[in-house]
């Protein structure tokens, strides 16, 4: 009985927090929908012939400027991130 007693208050906690990721999830997919239109703007702006494939992959290495400007997205030149563009987009950097 006293065990039930004491998990009941932690259940509204634990919803709590299970409410909280999903609304931080939900702005990171909203992140990531702003970094593949920027990435997109890029690609269209530098003539790529597969604006799309370059935006996603932008889009999963993307991370917001340190600037702190909306919308301000920058990819580092990692091996990966450019193995990424090549193999799926064909695209060298």
């Amino acid at each position: 009985m006293v065990r039930l007693a004491i998990m009941k208050p932690l259940a509204p906690l634990s919803l709590a927090a299970m409410l909280l990721a999903g609304a931080d999830a939900s702005a990171q997919a909203q992140d990531r929908g702003s970094a593949y239109s920027a990435g997109l703007n890029i690609a269209r702006k530098r003539g790529y012939a597969h604006p799309g494939c370059f935006a996603g992959v932008f889009a999963r290495h993307a991370r917001p400027h340190p600037d702190g400007r909306r919308n301000h997205w920058v990819a580092s030149a990692g091996r990966a991130y450019q193995g990424e563009l090549w193999s799926q987009c064909g695209i060298s950097r």
